[in-house]
Formats: structure tokens, sequence, C-alpha cells
């Protein structure tokens, strides 16, 4: 499996689920080997950089779209505030 393809599954996975980015903050190594098809382990030498693309790989948001979907003709509410942020984390 190549570095890309083990990026773009665990970046769904976190998509998913954004509390497994505590994992991967605590212990990548561990989290990342975790997340991926049993039988890939994930050489520590490449973690950091695996990570780094991670972290472009989830940066990819569009705030633009985001911001757009909000109503705001009532004001400002955690209506507004939660459905920017879903719209930013995939929640």
């Amino acid at each position: 499996m190549d570095i890309q393809a083990i990026v773009e599954q665990v970046a769904s996975k976190v998509q998913q689920n954004p509390d497994l980015l505590k994992g991967i903050a605590q212990n990548p190594q561990e989290a990342l080997n975790g997340l991926t098809p049993e039988g890939v382990d994930i050489p520590a030498d490449q973690v950091g950089g695996i990570v780094a693309l991670l972290q472009e790989q989830l940066g990819k948001v569009d705030v633009g779209d985001a911001l757009s979907a909000v109503d705001l003709s009532d004001g400002l509410g955690m209506d507004d505030v939660n459905g920017v942020i879903g719209k930013l984390f995939g929640k």
C-alpha cells in the first residue's frame, strides 16, 4: 500500500470520527498503525511524513462554502456555529 493511499484512508476515518485525532496527536505511530489495514505497519521513520500529509489532506477545507450555508438573517446563534463546524469537519 502506498503512502498516499494510507493518508487518504486515515483521513476518511478521521473525518468520520474526529476524536481519532487525539490518538494521532498522543501516539502517532500506534494510532496510524491502528487505522491502517491489518498487516500494514508504518515504519517509525515515515510516521512524521504521514502525519504531515494527513494534516495537509484534512486542511483542504473551503471555508467560503461552509460560511455560505449559514443563514444569518436571524442573527448568529449556536446552530449557525455548529453548522459551520459541521461543514468544515464533516460532522
